[in-house]
């Protein structure tokens, strides 16, 4: 066990677990990793019917609040791309872990 900035890191045989307490049995039985992946979704939804509400925007001819719009569109976009690898997951399996860095 060591301390993090947000909490405790409990290293086992199998997995990596991260905590906000300092023992183990307070441990989130269940991973809650599908969060990020339907709240992504929900974004992804939510930047297409804004960029098709602009796509109308500009068949109307209204230029001004379909340029809004599509910089928003645009900007959800942005956020969902750079937001994709963000984990929710409390426990991480060392089968996923790839790479490690030692900082000082």
């Amino acid at each position: 066990m060591f301390k993090t900035k947000s909490g405790y890191c409990f290293i086992t045989p199998y997995e990596i677990i991260l905590t906000r307490q300092n023992q183990l049995k307070k441990a989130p039985a269940k991973p809650a990793g599908d969060i990020s992946l339907i709240l992504l979704s929900v974004y992804s939804i939510g930047a297409a019917f804004v960029f098709y509400s602009s796509i109308l925007g500009f068949q109307r001819e209204d230029y001004y609040p379909a340029s809004i719009l599509l910089i928003v569109a645009i900007g959800i976009m942005a956020y969902v791309y750079t937001s994709r690898n963000i984990s929710f997951v409390p426990i991480i399996p060392r089968e996923d872990i790839r790479d490690i860095e030692l900082y000082k």
